[in-house]
């Protein structure tokens, strides 16, 4: 049986109500910033990547932890570069050099999508430059800044562990 069969068959069918993903998607537009959007794959970035990269059993322990370590700095610079600067672009977008001719026609609500719209394309052309000029250096800094917690953490529980094993022998030699 493939795999994805085997979930197909397991998993629970959804069913939605007549106007649910409309309605939410129709939320998400009104409510949710591209700047709010760059957080919430951050918070869920910070959350799985590195979780997936300790969990990764084809390589090494030492490569583990070091690309452990190079996925938190990733995942906080990108996140925290990529919010401030759609949140700048945006800002600056309200700008009069980027703001339609015909601004006083256009209802408030299409002026604020415009305005997220335009921000987020600023950012993202903004953004091809910043990757190298702060989120490579800040990375790079970062993998650094984080080695020597997380060694400290991880030899904290290492030790944690290794007494038990001890306990576990003696046991079993007294026995």
């Amino acid at each position: 049986m493939k795999i994805s069969n085997f979930f197909l068959k397991h998993i629970p069918e959804m069913k939605f109500k007549k106007n649910f993903i409309k309605k939410t998607i129709d939320f998400c537009d009104k409510y949710v910033s591209s700047p709010q959007q760059r957080l919430a794959i951050g918070v869920t970035a910070l959350v799985t990547q590195p979780l997936i990269d300790y969990c990764n059993k084809n390589v090494d322990e030492k490569t583990r932890d070091i690309s452990v370590q190079k996925t938190l700095a990733k995942v906080i610079v990108g996140t925290t570069t990529g919010y401030f600067i759609r949140d700048l672009c945006i800002k600056l977008s309200k700008a009069k050099i980027f703001n339609p001719n015909d601004i006083k026609n256009i209802p408030k609500n299409k002026l604020r999508n415009y305005h997220n719209a335009m921000g987020t394309f600023l950012a993202t052309i903004i953004m091809t430059g910043t990757n190298f000029i702060l989120d490579a250096p800040l990375t790079a800094f970062l993998t650094n800044q984080i080695a020597k917690p997380y060694n400290a953490i991880k030899n904290h529980f290492v030790k944690e562990k290794q007494p038990q094993k001890n306990a576990d022998k003696m046991e079993v030699n007294a026995q």
